[in-house]
């Protein structure tokens, strides 16, 4: 499917215009080289459905390629352009777009800069208007370039615009006759005519000179590639197609250089090693415009890792000329060698324009001379280069190499294994794979130690050694870079964060100016020392643990930094004062908005009230987790609030705290009862209103009340159970709290008329529980809480009602609005019972499957065995 449905962008008028052009220029070809007869049978692709369906896909594959190879350049720009619902029916795109399309041999292939002008009135708000020129050029050149390389004109394009050799020349006639004759959805009389002017471009094509024609026949790939040391190459099927696609000729790829960015050892080197072997070992089954006559490898890599150290590795290149000697030995070619320095340079783009050539840089960051960069930005078409380095450049098209996916590593653990007769389990495999994130060279090198006799634990220590072979090979060289500047202070804050970090928690604790937060984090991000991601910064898991090694040798460090990371959480939880209530952990309660936070930094953050615990900082602790403790059953986190909610209960009994009774009643005792831990939620109840007692909290005592009666009915005791809930509505009095009630009692008042209203719906008491959830309702819009579970309650109540349809399914659908986990199974388990009653089989189908997978997911299985009985009846 393409990034975005350009059919529908471009008006059809603007469509038929296009194809209209295409086809005319090259019947007019026709008409030049073969006359009427054959020109008017190639106009019949106008009306030809299969060519409109090939100029439809060309287009789609046309904003595919804008938007993935441009996303890399300008990525705000692509999204800015695509959501320009009037982008092709500005004149100005229309007129250029029309002009490229008429005149390829200008546009597309000499003076590929003539088409940048200026597209004033596109985007007009945006100021830099150049970023904007840029964007839409290569935007039109890319409509121009797919449309000109369908089967049906690839040919003529080709033939008459391309520099080719005469056997060049043949092979594309060949190669084009074989297209329209594979072609089968064109009209005979229009593919007859297109092999005749073929064949006529062709004939018009100049021959090479006799120099050329005189040169000896050679080899079908002249190459220098070592030999892969890796056996079966696995896994990087995304980056391996990225790397092809780059290295395609132009038109279709605009890019002559890409680099193959990472950490040491993450694989740069045998990624590029292996596409070269894909062109060597593929040349006879490649298209022949995509094949190379060329293959030249240089290294500059010094030293290589292996499991009896890091070895000095010899004849590396460090210089331009060290490059030009290798493509001269490679070429035959020893007049590269033999002229004056000066003119060098010239011969050698003399012998790269003869061939396609492709030439790889390994390890450019250690290339001593700058003269290599400029040669690299201004390679002679139709050369192309790959580049590892684990330094990003900014002269290419990237690709960045991270850890690769469990899969794929384990595959590689094992592949090892067999090579070194290695024995490991499925746990140790699990643990290896986790302790080097996947980074290739860890792997090999930790399967290696094992295979000399290490143990497994000692192997997983080692990874972490900062003074280890791996994390000097990976890491010192960049370390050593960075030792002391904001980019160091950055990594080693960053390594305090659980999974990744925004830029503006990083700059809060490390208290840098934004200038050099920014360059700091730019520094990195070249050295691949981080990764970054939707505005996010990570770390491979080698690296977490190299950095960890690092810390435990500046504690001072260590400390003050987690102090910021401290307050730095401790105001991202903490909710507005205006929703807040007076008790601290019913404060957060109201707090919606940070449910989007917290979804994006549990993870930090639970690592950080971890922490805070293991050093007896109480006090923290709770100042962290008691704002965000009702936002976790709002993200159905619920293992989360139950674990965490214990140790931090330990917390609280420590400082003598109040706040432990409201956690043990209802933040754990609530988890264990939608989960029916029955016997888990009597002793946690018990627990709470001990304290509550203790702390005269008589809230907290009422809530008491409700829970065992909710308890008292799950367990069958439906006399204790009314018992209990009507002692709780007498303390409360609805309608006074609903009236005079502060918030906390009016919060308290809501949770008691749900359980009520719940308890006569199990009786099938269903008009008082009805009235009970409108007072819930009430309860819930007095207080500022969220209305869709009690909007939920009162379409199930409809239900058995027998309530008009319509109007309970808009309950749902309002309830939708605002619902959490929990509600959200049961608001798609009525929206199944509404179609079910509306006889729609497939939708009521549809929302009780979302409904099961979500009861089960929470662990609700009496729920979900609900669901299961619905399901049954409709498939019978």
């Amino acid at each position: 499917m393409s990034f975005f449905d350009i059919l529908n962008l471009i008006p059809q008028s603007l469509q038929q215009q296009i194809l209209d052009t295409l086809v005319d220029f090259v019947s007019g070809q026709a008409k030049k080289l073969l006359g009427d007869q054959v020109s008017n049978k190639i106009k019949g692709l106008k009306s030809d459905a299969s060519f409109a369906q090939a100029f439809r896909d060309g287009l789609h594959r046309a904003a595919d390629r804008f938007a993935r190879e441009y996303e890399q350049e300008d990525e705000d720009l692509v999204a800015a352009i695509v959501a320009d619902e009037s982008f092709f029916q500005n004149e100005q795109v229309q007129k250029a777009l029309l002009a490229i399309i008429k005149k390829p041999g200008v546009y597309l292939v000499d003076e590929r800069e003539t088409v940048l002008q200026s597209f004033e009135t596109v985007l007009p708000e945006r100021k830099n208007r150049q970023r904007v020129d840029q964007a839409v050029t290569f935007f039109l050149k890319c409509l121009a370039e797919e449309l000109w390389t369908l089967p049906e004109l690839q040919g003529v394009y080709s033939l008459q615009f391309a520099r080719m050799t005469a056997e060049a020349t043949r092979q594309q006639v060949e190669l084009q006759k074989a297209q329209l004759q594979a072609t089968t959805g064109l009209s005979a009389d229009v593919r007859e005519a297109l092999l005749q002017l073929t064949d006529a471009v062709a004939q018009q094509k100049p021959l090479p000179s006799p120099e050329t024609l005189a040169l000896p026949a050679p080899p079908s790939v002249y190459h220098n590639l070592p030999n892969p040391d890796y056996g079966t190459f696995i896994g990087r099927e995304d980056e391996l197609a990225q790397v092809h696609g780059i290295l395609r000729p132009y038109p279709h790829s605009q890019h002559a250089l890409v680099t193959i960015d990472g950490i040491g050892g993450i694989g740069k080197s045998a990624l590029a090693l292996e596409v070269a072997h894909h062109y060597l070992r593929d040349y006879d089954r490649l298209p022949p415009e995509e094949r190379f006559e060329a293959i030249i490898w240089t290294s500059a890599k010094s030293e290589v890792l292996t499991a009896d150290g890091i070895k000095p590795r010899q004849q590396i290149i460090r210089t331009l000329d060290d490059i030009y000697i290798t493509i001269a030995v490679t070429l035959g070619r020893q007049d590269i060698t033999r002229v004056r320095p000066e003119e060098q340079d010239k011969v050698v783009t003399q012998v790269l324009t003869r061939q396609r050539t492709l030439l790889i840089v390994d390890n450019l960051e250690t290339v001593d001379d700058e003269q290599v960069n400029g040669f690299l930005r201004q390679l002679p078409a139709p050369t192309k280069a790959i580049v590892t380095t684990r330094h990003r450049i900014d002269v290419a098209y990237p690709v960045r190499l991270t850890g690769m996916p469990e899969a794929d590593g384990t595959a590689l653990i094992k592949q090892e294994c067999t090579k070194k007769g290695v024995t490991l389990t499925d746990t140790e495999a699990e643990r290896l794979y986790k302790r080097t994130g996947g980074v290739p060279l860890a792997i090999v090198w930790s399967v290696a130690l094992m295979g000399y006799g290490y143990r497994v634990q000692d192997v997983l220590r080692r990874l972490g050694d900062a003074k280890g072979d791996i994390a000097r090979y990976c890491f010192e060289g960049a370390m050593d870079r960075i030792e002391g500047s904001s980019a160091h202070k950055l990594l080693m804050t960053l390594s305090l964060f659980a999974t990744d970090a925004s830029r503006e928690a990083l700059g809060y604790v490390t208290d840098l100016a934004e200038l050099d937060r920014d360059d700091g984090l730019v520094e990195l991000e070249k050295l691949s020392l981080l990764n970054r991601q939707a505005g996010r910064f990570s770390l491979l898991p080698l690296t977490r643990s190299y950095l960890a090694s690092e810390l435990e040798g500046i504690p001072e460090f260590d400390q003050l930094a987690f102090e910021r990371v401290l307050t730095y959480y401790k105001q991202l939880v903490t909710p507005p004062s205006e929703i807040q209530v007076g008790v601290p952990y019913w404060d957060g309660v109201l707090n919606y908005d940070g449910i989007q936070i917290l979804k994006q930094e549990w993870n930090n953050l639970s690592h950080v009230i971890r922490r805070a615990l293991d050093e007896h900082r109480y006090d923290a602790a709770l100042h962290l987790f008691l704002p965000v403790v009702h936002l976790l059953n709002a993200l159905g986190l619920w293992d989360e609030r139950l674990e965490l909610g214990r140790e931090v209960c330990q917390a609280a009994s420590a400082l003598g705290d109040s706040s432990e009774a409201w956690l043990w009643i209802d933040a754990i005792a609530w988890v264990l009862l939608q989960r029916q831990q029955f016997s888990e939620c009597i002793g946690a109840v018990k627990k709470g209103r001990v304290l509550a007692h203790q702390f005269d909290l008589a809230d907290a005592l009422v809530l008491a009340d409700m829970f065992e009666a909710r308890l008292y009915s799950a367990r069958g005791d439906k006399i204790t159970a009314s018992q209990r809930i009507e002692s709780a509505l007498a303390q409360v009095n609805l309608d006074l709290v609903i009236e005079q009630g502060n918030r906390i009692q009016q919060l308290i008042a809501s949770r008691i008329a749900t359980t009520a209203g719940t308890l006569s719906y199990l009786e099938q008491n269903f008009v008082r529980a009805k009235e009970l959830y409108e007072r819930e309702l009430e309860l819930r819009q007095a207080t500022g809480q969220r209305p869709g579970p009690a909007l939920s309650r009162l379409g199930h109540i409809g239900l058995k009602l027998g309530d008009d349809v319509a109007s309970i399914e808009e309950l749902f659908v309002q309830a939708m609005n605002s619902a959490g986990p929990k509600d959200t199974a049961w608001i798609h388990y009525g929206l199944a019972l509404v179609a079910e009653k509306k006889g729609e089989s497939p939708e009521a189908c549809h929302f009780g499957g979302l409904a099961l997978e979500q009861f089960a997911k929470l662990g609700m299985e009496s729920e979900a065995q609900s669901v299961q009985q619905l399901l049954a009846r409709l498939e019978g």
